[in-house]
């Protein structure tokens, strides 16, 4: 199984109840795989699938920031136990961005931090997560900019959203055999 130690991206039609959670994605990694959903419409803003740190990076769409230089972003990224690089970048998760440090809660068994930073002329809310699973650890971001356009309940939706991609984080410990539907993706070299 040397090709799975080499990571695989799978991505997997999902039926879900969640609106935005269109699209599966495993990633293969030496002990089994971990999964998470996005939305299918969303952009991907960058696809890093190798060990010892993955990143899965995509831009939700939002009418009011459409011609200007701010996006929403969620980034899924999963770290490999044992490996310096992942830990120091692990370490980082929850770094202050704005003058206040960032408020410290949890849900469910994730380490959430929440703070406001300024980027260009745009203030975000940076929304990070982060949780040990058996083996690999994983961070969700979520960062929106507070733009005059977004709908009134944006921020409420984007909390939303926030939860929904933290309950889609799943790990898979053991050998990989692709499901029914799964189609596989190689990274290039």
């Amino acid at each position: 199984m040397k090709i799975l130690r080499n990571l695989i991206v799978l991505f997997t039609l999902l039926i879900s109840p969640l609106a935005w959670a269109d699209v599966g994605f495993k990633i293969v990694t030496k002990d089994g795989y971990v999964a998470f959903s996005a939305g299918k419409e969303w952009p991907v803003v960058s696809m890093q699938s190798q060990m010892p740190v993955t990143v899965s990076a995509f831009q939700i769409p939002n009418l009011a920031d459409k011609g200007a230089p701010h996006s929403t972003n969620l980034v899924f990224m999963f770290y490999e136990h044992g490996s310096q690089k992942a830990a120091k970048l692990l370490k980082s998760i929850g770094k202050q961005f704005g003058t206040e440090k960032p408020s410290r809660e949890h849900y469910g068994k994730w380490e959430v931090f929440r703070q406001l930073a300024v980027q260009g002329e745009a203030t975000y809310v940076v929304l990070d997560a982060k949780r040990e699973l058996t083996k690999v650890s994983a961070s969700v971001r979520l960062g929106w900019p507070r733009l005059n356009g977004n709908a009134d309940n944006y921020d409420a939706e984007m909390e939303k959203l926030f939860q929904s991609a933290l309950n889609s984080v799943t790990e898979q410990v053991g050998e990989y055999h692709p499901e029914s539907g799964d189609t596989v993706q190689r990274p290039s070299q």
